[in-house]
């Protein structure tokens, strides 16, 4: 069954929040169950935040042991909603949060905030219960089941994803918190030190995902990018890919349906400043949309960016049938995957190694519709480069529809 987590902008609320009191965020980070982390604390005025995923039904401990300081300890859901605290001052070493159930699947922020002065170090645990084991039970066994509407896990790019033909589109700019879609670029924006942005991705068990986050000349900002599977657990993380400032996280399996959380910081945590952030089903992300190719025409492309596919237009009518190819010479070391995608997106044909060594071919498919189609040539190796050669030609057209005279 599929499950949808619907995140508020929780880093925009605690920003705002903490402007209106005073307090500076100075530190930052990400926690998993089991984790446990020691920082220094100075006041006055100071709060650290650190942020974690966690599922609905969830009964977590949270505890913190501080040495020379009495820091509040606040948690809050995505939303910004306090689940939990404990007042500053009011305990001497020790304090904890306990047998705290969380409501629904998403991020949660654990907020430390010393607001006095002074300066010493905390020690901060975070810990989840064992699920309970739920006694067995007899059930009827039903005379019939049926199964539908599934979806076997595929090696290669995802076979119903829609085609975004363009890299260069305009990115859209965000808050913190919304659901990314595929081959759509979105645009962050980290407005303090310390800042963490966080994102969505909903995909199915067996799915193959590549994500990144981008800068430009223009922007300070060093993106460090991490994915948070469905039960929490850490799936990847990236910082500087290919020597330059992108963080691409390319071609990761997930291992469950559900949704599935990105945090995107500053390397450093210090920097402020706009990024980019894309995600798409196979090793790609973004597409690069190359000339219209004609029939036996020969299309000499190369892939010069990580996480960048090629598509190339054609027009194609209801019944035509065509051949394609893409050959790589010995000294590229792309192994090219081609694809034949239709007006609304979906990948209708597929290959991998089909001419000979790594080559693709395509060999008389058939155009279900007319429109224009896109052959869409991508690394069957995430983060792959090199140079190609694309043809292709009909191997039968369609009769083109005439009008009928008036009568």
């Amino acid at each position: 069954m599929k499950r949808t987590i619907i995140l508020g902008f929780l880093s925009l609320l605690l920003v705002s929040c903490a402007a209106r009191t005073g307090v500076l965020l100075t530190h930052s980070g990400l926690l998993s169950y089991g984790d446990s982390v020691e920082q220094v604390l100075s006041g006055p005025d100071q709060q650290h935040r650190w942020d974690f995923v966690g599922r609905a039904g969830d009964v977590i401990r949270v505890e913190l042991t501080a040495r020379g300081i009495s820091p509040a300890l606040t948690l809050a859901d995505s939303t910004g909603q306090q689940l939990g605290a404990v007042s500053e001052g009011s305990y001497e070493g020790r304090s904890a949060l306990e047998d705290i159930r969380l409501p629904a699947d998403g991020a949660y922020t654990l907020l430390i905030t010393l607001s006095g002065e002074g300066q010493g170090m905390y020690t901060l645990s975070l810990s989840v219960q064992p699920p309970e084991t739920p006694s067995p039970t007899l059930a009827a066994v039903p005379s019939a089941v049926s199964v539908s509407n599934t979806r076997q896990p595929s090696d290669g790019p995802a076979q119903d994803q829609p085609l975004t033909p363009s890299v260069t589109a305009v990115p859209i700019a965000v808050e913190s918190g919304i659901q990314l879609q595929p081959r759509l670029i979105v645009q962050g924006q980290l407005r303090q030190p310390g800042e963490v942005d966080r994102y969505t991705i909903f995909g199915e068990a067996g799915d193959l995902i590549t994500l990144g986050a981008m800068v430009g000349e223009n922007s300070a900002v060093d993106p460090f990018v991490a994915v948070f599977d469905p039960a929490g657990e850490m799936l990847a993380q990236a910082g500087d890919t290919f020597g330059s400032r992108d963080a691409i996280i390319a071609g990761v399996r997930l291992p469950s349906t559900g949704a599935y959380i990105v945090f995107v910081r500053d390397a450093g945590g210090q920097a402020m400043g706009s990024y980019d952030i894309a995600f798409g089903y196979g090793t790609t992300m973004l597409d690069h949309l190359q000339p219209v190719a004609e029939p036996d025409e020969v299309y000499n492309g190369a892939m010069v960016a990580p996480a960048v596919r090629d598509v190339w237009p054609l027009e194609l009518t209801l019944g035509d049938v065509i051949s394609a190819a893409v050959v790589v010479g010995d000294d590229s070391p792309l192994d090219p995957v081609l694809s034949l995608v239709s007006p609304d997106g979906t990948v209708l044909y597929e290959d991998d190694n089909g001419g000979g060594g790594r080559n693709a071919a395509l060999r008389q498919v058939i155009a279900p519709e007319s429109g224009r189609f896109f052959l869409a040539v991508s690394p069957a190796a995430p983060l792959t480069l090199g140079a190609y050669t694309l043809i292709w030609r009909f191997e039968a057209q369609a009769p083109t529809p005439s009008l009928s005279p008036v009568k």
